[in-house]
């Protein structure tokens, strides 16, 4: 580093946070449109830095959501205006609703619950009763029906072609084959079919969707219809197959019985049983036999009791002819039990016979009347299914629904871009606002300089109009008197030399410089801004107009330093000049540097330093050592969590120094959600359209 003695001409320079030379007979230095606003004065920053551990918490995923609040608002409208597009040219469906109830419990008009009973086994079951409804057999039946009913047949897309080899023909119908009907329109029918069951109850919804209400309406009415009509045909189709099977054991029963009453007359006939009503002609003799003695043995006792102890002939020969009769009568009794008792094997095998045929008559009674129950219920036949509702043709579509759907565009589009951001922000690891500094380094930064336009400094007009001669609002100035205070807290209790440091180059590292020393020195203190980026040399070109001596003079002469005079009011300045034979590092840990150090202390109450990057080249750490304090500018957008940490362990392994941190180049949004006003953002498309007019002279002059 060199100083020498320079008068600088009266021209307009810009300010911006990184130097451009636009030509090298007018060098300028440009401020980026920038204010800086900062706080109430602050002592912040004399502590030595300590590292604070990093790690993805919500506070930081929320401040990444806040500062990217207007791109995610983008996205959000971007992804509802292609939910719009869609809505626009997505076809329109209709769903028609009818309700039905599968099992109504209705009461049987007979009691042939035995007979059909696969029809009862269905009724126990509604899963089962839902299965059938969207069943091939039932979407045939329907459409039966909607040929019958005039109903259109609908069109097959091909994402419901069930064969994807054979290509689809969207005009094909259920007539096309002339044989059966296609299975394409049969399983198009079941795609856009819904059968729901309202909780437990056996109420069911059938629910078809078209694009034609009415068709949907006659079509959802056409599956209800066919499973109620195939229930009965299937309720029929039972009865009339067991009314065959019961007719068919019945003439097999009256023939069985038929047989079993002449086998039971052949018996009779051929072992002279004849009966008399109940009772065989032997049980009957015995039976009249009985009552006949009983009344002979009465009148013997009453002709016994005539006779006395004297008695008539005739009293005697009435008794004796009674006798007689009474021993007649018991021998033929006798005779006949005897007898009797000698057919009594073939009456029990006679029982046996009539038993058998009684039973045979008994079953053939009971499936007779079943028979003629079975013959009844055909022609009262009723489905145990029963439809509560038809459907009717909807008003409104029922896909797209558009507010639940933009609704959920929105959402989608939300947690879409959220999760980008959050991805993206994570990965580049950048800094970006107040919180992210406070978060990785535990400390407040000193200032934060906003990105606006339409702002330009005149360095040579500073000490008279002041930094920004647009910035009416004060702001530049407010910011300028924190850092300045902090420069002061530095310099307490002597003069002090701070080193402005950055991560690179265009960081705003030599314009928060040059606005520190100008400051300091239009609040009346000595300062000196001095060009220690040997690589760069932006303040050297813009200000000093590249003259001066060599470090090895300005350190080794004994007298003051020569510099270079701004003006009044205004900051002296000492470029950056380096000999062909030299390197920066040496002249940087050169002792010619330190004695021009320790000559700038004694001089000057501030002595502000321009560093080279930090992220590129090691000089900075050479000079660290030899200043007082160390402010770090990170650039919002620009600087890595990793290096701003870098940097910052490079300062904490040097002597524990005051270092102080300012956030340039922060969105003016960051102050608020939204804190554009409409003069700001007419400000900014002004200024815009200013470049382009100068591109486009520049453009035209070169080509002239």
């Amino acid at each position: 580093m060199a100083c020498g003695v320079h008068t600088v001409s009266r021209r307009h320079f810009a300010l911006q946070s990184s130097i451009v030379v636009t030509q090298p007979e007018h060098l300028s230095m440009e401020f980026e449109r920038h204010i800086i606003e900062a706080g109430p004065p602050t002592d912040q920053g004399l502590e030595p830095y300590r590292p604070v551990s990093t790690g993805i918490d919500l506070k930081m995923l929320l401040e990444i959501i806040r500062r990217s609040v207007r791109e995610l608002a983008g996205i959000a409208v971007f992804g509802v205006c292609l939910m719009v597009l869609f809505l626009l040219v997505a076809p329109k469906s209709y769903t028609a609703t009818g309700s039905i109830i599968l099992d109504s419990r209705q009461p049987k008009l007979f009691n042939i619950d035995g007979v059909l009973a696969s029809a009862d086994a269905n009724q126990d079951n509604i899963d089962t009763q839902i299965e059938l409804l969207r069943s091939p057999r039932i979407a045939e039946r329907v459409l039966d029906l909607m040929a019958e009913r005039g109903i259109a047949l609908p069109k097959i897309t091909s994402s419901e072609s069930v064969s994807p080899v054979q290509p689809v023909d969207v005009g094909v119908t259920a007539q096309s084959t002339g044989k059966m009907p296609d299975p394409r329109l049969i399983d198009a029918l079941g795609r856009r079919l819904k059968i729901e069951r309202k909780g437990r109850s056996l109420l069911v919804n059938v629910m078809y969707s078209d694009t034609d209400a009415v068709r949907a309406a006659g079509i959802a009415n056409a599956f209800m219809d066919g499973y109620i009509s195939d229930q009965l045909r299937s309720r029929s189709a039972a009865t009339q197959v067991n009314g065959r099977v019961l007719k068919e054991r019945v003439d097999e029963l009256r023939k069985e019985l038929v047989d079993a009453e002449n086998q039971i007359q052949k018996y009779k006939s051929d072992n002279d049983i004849v009966e008399l009503g109940a009772l065989t002609l032997t049980q009957q003799e015995i039976a009249n036999h009985e009552q006949e003695l009983a009344k002979v043995r009465a009148e013997a006792a009453q002709a016994d009791a005539r006779v006395g102890p004297v008695g008539s002939m005739a009293n005697e020969l009435a008794r004796d002819t009674a006798q007689g009769q009474v021993k007649i009568l018991e021998a033929q009794l006798n005779e006949l039990k005897a007898k009797l008792q000698k057919s009594s094997a073939k009456l029990l095998k006679l029982d046996e016979l009539r038993r058998d045929a009684d039973a045979l008559k008994a079953t053939y009674v009971g499936l007779l009347n079943r028979l003629r129950e079975t013959q009844a219920q055909e022609s009262a036949i009723s489905s145990d299914a029963q439809i509560v509702n038809y459907a009717v043709p909807p008003a409104d579509p029922s896909f797209p629904k558009r507010t639940l759907m933009l609704a959920a565009a929105l959402i989608a589009s939300l947690l879409i871009g959220a999760t980008k951001i959050i991805i993206r922000e994570l990965v580049r690891g950048r800094i970006y606002s107040v919180v992210d500094v406070e978060r990785i380094f535990g400390m407040q930064p000193l200032a934060k300089i906003p990105l606006l336009p339409g702002l330009r400094f005149n360095p040579l007009r500073a000490g008279e109009q002041g930094f920004f001669n647009m910035d009416s609002s004060g702001k530049f100035e407010q910011a300028a008197f924190s850092i300045r205070r902090w420069a002061e807290a530095v310099s307490t209790p002597r003069n002090a030399i701070v080193a402005v440091v950055s991560d690179n180059t265009g960081d705003g590292r030599s314009t928060i410089a040059s606005a520190l020393a100008f400051s300091a020195a239009r609040s009346g203190r000595k300062t000196l801004l001095a060009d220690a980026d040997f690589r760069d040399r932006g303040l050297t070109r813009a200000l000093a107009d590249g003259t001066g001596v060599s470090l090895e003079q300005a350190g080794a002469d004994d007298a003051s330093l020569i510099v270079a005079r701004l003006g009044e009011r205004l900051p002296d300045f000492c470029g950056a000049i380096l000999r062909d034979t030299d390197s920066p590092l040496d002249v940087l840990d050169s002792p010619e540097i330190a004695a021009f150090l320790n000559k700038a202390r004694e001089t000057y109450q501030l002595t502000v330093i321009d560093t080279a990057a930090m992220g590129q080249y090691i000089d900075a750490g050479a000079i660290i050592d030899l200043v007082d304090g160390v402010l770090v500018i990170l650039k919002s957008g620009i600087t890595t969590q990793a290096a701003a940490e870098d940097i910052m362990k490079q300062l904490a392994v040097s002597d524990s120094k005051p270092i102080a941190v300012v956030l340039n180049g922060v969105p003016a949004h960051e102050n608020g959600l939204f804190d554009y006003s409409l003069e700001n953002l007419w400000g900014a498309l002004r200024s815009r359209i200013e470049k382009l007019k100068k591109r486009a002279r520049a453009a035209v002059s070169s080509a002239s």
